[in-house]
């Protein structure tokens, strides 16, 4: 009966514009991250990952241990999945485990590098330094070589936390418009949200091979998505401690997209829509040419700054969902086809 109940399963995985939901996660808190690789998933919360079946739903490890030593860390500001490893990025530094989890190397980074995504001869990063006329904390984006040599500016002096002149607070935007970075396919893309849908691609010397950009309808940020990420600010301990410090700013619209994936010689980028319950994904070609769209689910819209609860992997949707009435997180799934 279970073997039954398991082909059922996995036929209704792959039909397409049907969500299931995979699995109860009662293992995970605070969850941050969501990657996939192969058959595994991996989720992320500040200072733990967790690996699941992406067929079964079934907990197959835990691990990381909070602290500064080798193969510990502080908190987990990224999660990349290159060349069959893990790689975490911590506060100046990477941290690198097999996709089964087990512990490699660690490589330590200058602090002000912080977004890495890995390349073969080299890597891109963000390096930050503090604007002296508005006190903010600006960045430039870079390809670097190997020996963490800048190759070539890519993006040039953008905002990550604003700054207040003679004031003394600054300022935090809990929908951010900083670039969202991809790579595949021996090219670099790079979606600046401040200019809508704006993905340029570049070849791996960092020059321009063509930018997509399409029309949109700009979405207001729901009256709901502000009181809940106010909510959220205060349950936490550290806000209580820093908010005088700073002001909580939300911008009109959200932006053109959250983020998108590149994936089979396609980008796919995760839309916002009307209605605060469903998003739509468009796929298209490298040459920018819109190919076709799909209805997907919400999903865990993460509170965390910067938290990315969901992933695609060849056009499968995975998710997280909130249960209020258990207490536990979800992992969902949806095939993308006709059907959305």
């Amino acid at each position: 009966m279970k073997k039954f109940y398991f082909l059922i399963f996995v036929l209704l995985l792959t039909l397409p514009g049907f969500s299931i939901k995979i699995a109860d996660l009662p293992e995970v808190l605070k969850p941050k991250f969501l990657e996939a690789a192969g058959d595994s998933i991996y989720i992320a919360s500040p200072d733990t990952v967790y690996i699941y079946s992406g067929k079964t739903g079934v907990h197959l490890k835990t691990f990381l241990n909070r602290g500064q030593g080798p193969g510990e860390i502080q908190h987990i500001q990224k999660i990349t999945i290159f060349n069959n490893s893990l790689q975490l990025e911590d506060w100046g530094k990477l941290l690198f485990f097999t996709l089964e989890g087990k512990f490699i190397k660690e490589e330590r980074l200058g602090s002000k590098l912080s977004a890495i995504e890995p390349l073969e001869k080299g890597f891109l990063a963000r390096k930050g330094f503090t604007d002296e006329k508005t006190r903010g904390y600006h960045f430039n984006f870079n390809l670097y070589n190997k020996k963490s040599e800048i190759v070539k500016t890519l993006l040039r002096n953008r905002i990550l936390i604003a700054g207040g002149g003679n004031f003394t607070k600054q300022t935090i935007y809990p929908i951010d418009h900083l670039p969202v970075v991809k790579t595949g396919n021996k090219k670099i893309f790079i979606y600046d949200k401040k200019k809508g849908f704006h993905i340029t691609i570049y070849n791996m010397k960092g020059e321009v091979i063509r930018t997509i950009e399409k029309d949109f309808v700009k979405v207001p940020v729901f009256k709901s998505f502000k009181e809940r990420f106010i909510k959220e600010m205060e349950k936490d301990k550290n806000w209580q401690v820093l908010k005088d410090r700073f002001a909580v700013v939300f911008h009109d619209f959200f932006p053109a997209m959250e983020t998108f994936w590149v994936e089979n010689r396609n980008i796919y980028t995760l839309m916002y829509t009307q209605d605060e319950k469903i998003r739509e994904i468009w796929k298209l070609n490298f040459k920018g040419k819109l190919l076709d769209k799909f209805k997907v689910p919400q999903g865990d819209l993460g509170f965390t700054l910067g938290a990315m609860n969901m992933t695609l992997q060849e056009e499968t949707y995975f998710y997280l969902v909130e249960n209020e009435e258990t207490e536990m997180y979800e992992l969902h799934a949806q095939k993308l086809g006709k059907d959305n």
